[in-house]
């Protein structure tokens, strides 16, 4: 007998006690058979939605969130500094000289680089926060309720680690670095846009001083 009721098989059909079922119980067991391929095609259902959702947020090059996950919770941590005034600090990452990487060694090494960046910052940063790719070498780390200068160490921690991580690139060996800058979220209000601009001046503040290094932007916006 098929799940859709479209077919019988020759065989005799056994019910739970092991006694044959009769014909006129057949109707009932296309029934029952019907709900069960239901259920079952639903689950599938749920289950790949769930899959794509997960997927939506996802950076699929380097596994962490991508811009639109990032921003999302950039704005809960706003509101959360609005709301209890404790500051979060928000880090930008961006690796210096990029471009010259894809250009000398191929769009495979400059991928093979990201992911390097992506796993030092989960490795110091995904059990305490989200860490976003916010474009094409841009990171975004936000720490709820965490102060700045707690963690200025471990900014100068991530910032070793990838200056001294070598990437295989074939037969080369690439080393390279980034620069961050570090801001904060706070109780006076501020558009999303203006805390990234402070974040952002940070970190070109840390290349303009020649790169590989981390500055801090603690300066409110003007209201």
């Amino acid at each position: 007998y098929s799940v859709t009721g479209v077919q019988t098989c020759a065989l005799p059909i056994w019910g739970l006690r092991g006694d044959p079922v009769g014909a006129d119980r057949l109707q009932d067991l296309r029934a029952l058979c019907g709900m069960a391929a239901l259920i079952k095609e639903n689950l599938l259902v749920q289950r790949m939605a769930l899959r794509q959702g997960h997927a939506a947020h996802i950076d699929a090059l380097t596994g962490v969130n991508n811009r639109r996950a990032g921003l999302v919770r950039l704005g809960k941590a706003m509101e959360e500094s609005l709301h209890t005034g404790r500051l979060s600090t928000v880090i930008m990452l961006d690796l210096d000289h990029f471009k010259h990487i894809n250009d000398t060694w191929g769009h495979q090494a400059g991928d093979q680089v990201l992911r390097m960046v992506a796993r030092a910052l989960r490795a110091r940063f995904d059990d305490i926060v989200t860490v976003n790719r916010i474009g094409g070498e841009e990171f975004l780390v936000i720490l709820p309720g965490r102060h700045p200068e707690e963690i200025l160490p471990l900014v100068e921690e991530v910032r070793r680690t990838i200056a001294d991580t070598v990437v295989p690139c074939g037969e080369a060996r690439l080393q390279v670095t980034v620069s961050l800058g570090v801001t904060a979220t706070g109780p006076a209000r501020e558009s999303m846009d203006q805390l990234i601009e402070r974040v952002d001046r940070a970190c070109y503040a840390s290349k303009a001083r020649g790169r590989n290094r981390f500055s801090v932007d603690l300066d409110p916006a003007p209201a």
